[in-house]
C-alpha cells in the first residue's frame, strides 16, 4: 500500500493522533436545505460552515491551516 493510500484511508482521530493541529479537510453539506461546505479539524471538531468552496479556502487561509484531502 503506498503512503496515499494509506492516508486517504485515515480517519479523523487518526490525523487528530499525528499531531496535526494546523491540518483541516472540508466535505460538501446541506444545512436548511442551501447547499455549502463544512471546515472540520483533523479530530473531526466542526470548524464552521460557509457557502461555497472558496469561502472555505479563504477561512483556512486566514487561519493558517492546510487543507488536506480525505476519502
Amino acid at each position: 500500500m503506498t503512503t496515499t493510500e494509506r492516508l486517504r484511508q485515515m480517519s479523523p482521530s487518526d490525523f487528530a493522533g499525528l499531531g496535526v493541529q494546523g491540518v483541516a479537510y472540508i466535505r460538501p453539506t446541506v444545512v436548511d436545505g442551501a447547499q455549502g461546505i463544512t471546515i472540520f479539524a483533523a479530530d473531526g471538531r466542526h470548524i464552521g460552515t460557509v457557502p461555497t468552496i472558496e469561502n472555505a479556502f479563504e477561512v483556512l487561509r486566514e487561519n493558517g491551516l492546510d487543507l488536506v484531502t480525505v476519502h
